[in-house]
């Protein structure tokens, strides 16, 4: 989880740089490629820890009821990675625009969707349940930062918007900038009198 963290802090550090430099269609490029490298990186770590589950549950223990009991786990963990691989990435992006409502929001949604599954079924009863609903918790989370990201951010590309002065706050608000109220000049009669 350690690379995904470095995929995250390297997410809010770039794209606010890149928006700051280059503007938005460039910011959105480089947080494409983040969310790119960071999935990447979530699915071999997955795969990693899927492969070497044989070498890492005796580590658990030498006693086959522990080592049966940490299995499933260990599987349910590996998908984890898998789909923690874009969240910790948009999240990134998400601080880097200034997002931190809709942030706060989706890890609210998280928590709820963790604290419904231990308290209202019966996976908060083993530990392959808690990893079922740390599985499900992250997949809310998925689910809400990317579509953030794709949909309402300010990175989102929006259909039939190709005008420049179209610009969005931290906030996902739009506010058209008027050129004729910037420019000192107003469209009543000042002469009337």
């Amino acid at each position: 989880i350690i690379c995904l963290v470095g995929m995250q802090n390297a997410a809010a550090a770039l794209v606010p740089a890149s928006r700051a430099k280059h503007g938005d269609d460039n910011a959105r490029q480089c947080a494409d490629r983040l969310l790119g490298w960071s999935t990447l990186m979530g699915c071999l770590l997955g795969l990693g820890q899927f492969v070497l589950l044989p070498v890492l549950v005796p580590l658990f223990s030498t006693l086959d009821n522990v080592q049966e009991a940490v299995r499933m786990p260990s599987l349910i963990a590996s998908f984890i990675h898998v789909v923690n691989g874009p969240v910790l990435a948009g999240e990134g992006i998400l601080m880097g625009v200034g997002c931190y409502r809709a942030l706060a929001m989706i890890t609210m949604t998280y928590i709820a969707t963790m604290v419904g599954c231990l308290s209202f079924t019966p996976l908060g009863k083993r530990l392959d349940g808690i990893m079922w609903s740390i599985l499900l918790s992250s997949i809310v989370q998925q689910i809400g930062v990317v579509g953030h990201y794709l949909k309402v951010g300010p990175l989102a590309i929006r259909k039939g918007t190709t005008d420049t002065s179209d610009q969005v706050d931290a906030t996902g608000e739009s506010s058209k900038v008027n050129p004729e109220a910037s420019s000192g000049t107003t469209t009543s009669n000042q002469n009337d009198a």
